[in-house]
């Protein structure tokens, strides 16, 4: 008897831990994960609300009355009165998690044992000898929602909940790779697409249009408020709805880089008043071209559509502004867009998104900046030659800035660089300010730019001043591809 006894004892035991070896706890799969916008959650005064159903808890594993199950929290989002004090579990759930079946004989009953600001802990007090446990489910909300702190979800960046569980001498059981799961997720509603600017400025046509013979070149912007959240982008998780969603309204869109090409049409009103053909702008309510909602400064353009999300908007610049040429040169710049959004929460609120790059216009030639010279007063001279180590000749021309960035002189022609030659381009430089009334009676200061019909790689610029009076020579430095130092 006590032998048979024995191997009775050790069959159940061998037979018990071979279930909970193999038995997983699983609160991933029906469960239903949510995102709440960074919009929303900054924007909201006290807490948003998640459905009970939206964690469900499926046993994995036999059950004895005195076992203990956790549930640990990221952060302290939802209060502890928010659960249970009692769960009876069941086969199956309703749709809204409540109990659907076997509630009068649960297997299993939870009583609440204790919890803490990110913890809550269950004892189990009743198992039904009726039927197995595993594959039993409940919820742990006390009502219909959970309402989560909008400021701890967003400090957070959202909300994952794990189980543990362990019989009632510390034996841990039900462990498994589903026993953690992300119930909330942050991210903004909002996203911002641009299609770049690629035009070359053609220096064979004195910086006038674009290679090709071309005058145009389009900028596109897209904003979209995104319904869902895809949290590894491209990987194997679905996307999770976005649950409360803000309203949206408008954007407005700031485009910076060199726009000095865009003609003012008016000389006697503030500002830019630029011609309607320097721009036509199409998916947009709120501007239509370069007269019609949109503002110009030398470095900017500001124009705002009040289109719902997803609308494409395009604006197509014309350097030529409905002439045969562009009343100025152009110059290679860089360009940037940045998206404002305004949006509604139940008051106005706005979302600035970049500055996004927008792309550039670049020179089929070289182009050096000489950032600072000083000439004149009969004390100072200027020294400034172009290199030209290539195999190609090409045309010198000169932009010229005072001091405080207007404009001296612009695409001012500085001679011929043939290949393997040495040319001055201090004589135009003195030409051009004289040619622009700046008088070098006392001494001028200024800054200026070298454009070169010729690979950019084939360029060395060497820029310097002369002192009259102390007989020494300071170089300036420049941005040439190869320094003169």
């Amino acid at each position: 008897m006590k032998t048979t006894f024995k191997k009775t004892l050790l069959a159940v035991a061998v037979a018990g831990f071979s279930v909970n070896a193999v038995a997983a706890v699983n609160i991933v799969d029906d469960s239903t994960a949510v995102a709440f916008s960074t919009e929303r959650l900054s924007n909201t005064a006290t807490t948003v609300t998640i459905p009970r159903e939206n964690l469900e808890v499926t046993l994995g594993a036999e059950y004895a009355v005195g076992d203990i199950i956790t549930f640990t929290f990221s952060n302290d989002a939802i209060a502890a009165s928010q659960f249970k004090s009692t769960i009876t579990t069941s086969d199956t759930l309703n749709a809204d998690g409540t109990p659907a079946a076997n509630v009068a004989g649960s297997p299993v009953t939870l009583g609440l044992l204790s919890s803490t600001a990110t913890s809550v802990t269950y004892r189990v007090t009743e198992v039904s000898t009726a039927t197995t446990t595993v594959g039993q489910k409940f919820t742990i909300a006390a009502g219909a929602t959970f309402a989560a702190n909008a400021a701890k979800l967003q400090s957070g960046s959202g909300l994952t909940v794990t189980y543990a569980a362990q019989t009632s001498s510390g034996v841990t059981i039900d462990a498994g790779t589903k026993s953690s799961f992300k119930l909330v997720y942050t991210a903004s509603e909002f996203s911002t697409a641009v299609t770049t600017l690629d035009a070359i400025i053609d220096v064979n046509d004195s910086r006038l249009s674009f290679t090709g013979a071309t005058f145009q070149d389009a900028l596109g912007v897209t904003v979209s408020q995104n319904p869902t959240f895809d949290p590894d982008g491209t990987g194997p998780m679905a996307p999770v709805a976005f649950l409360a969603p803000v309203t949206y309204v408008s954007s407005k869109y700031v485009v910076n880089g060199d726009f000095s090409w865009v003609t003012d049409t008016s000389s006697t009103t503030a500002g830019v008043q630029a011609p309607a053909s320097a721009v036509a702008i199409t998916g947009c309510t709120g501007a239509t071209d370069g007269a019609t909602g949109v503002t110009f400064t030398a470095t900017s353009m500001t124009f705002t559509c009040t289109d719902a999300p997803a609308t494409a908007v395009t604006a197509t610049f014309d350097v030529r502004q409905g002439g045969a040429k562009a009343p100025a040169a152009l110059n290679a710049s860089t360009y940037t867009v940045t998206n404002t959004i305004n949006y509604n929460t139940g008051t106005a609120q706005t979302l600035e998104i970049g500055p996004k790059s927008a792309g550039a216009w670049t020179l089929n030639g070289s182009q050096v900046r000489v950032p600072y010279m000083v000439v004149g007063g009969g004390r100072f001279g200027i020294i400034a030659n172009v290199t030209n180590h290539g195999s190609k000749s090409g045309n010198i021309t000169l932009d010229v800035f005072a001091e405080d960035g207007t404009t001296i002189a612009s695409n001012y022609a500085a001679g011929t660089s043939a290949p393997g030659s040495v040319t001055s381009v201090a004589g135009a430089l003195n030409a051009a300010l004289s040619a622009a009334g700046v008088s070098t009676t006392s001494p001028v200061k200024f800054s200026f730019q070298i454009t070169t019909n010729v690979p950019e790689n084939d360029v060395i610029v060497y820029a310097a001043y002369t002192d009259n009076t102390t007989s020494e020579r300071a170089i300036v430095n420049n941005d040439s591809k190869v320094q003169t130092k």
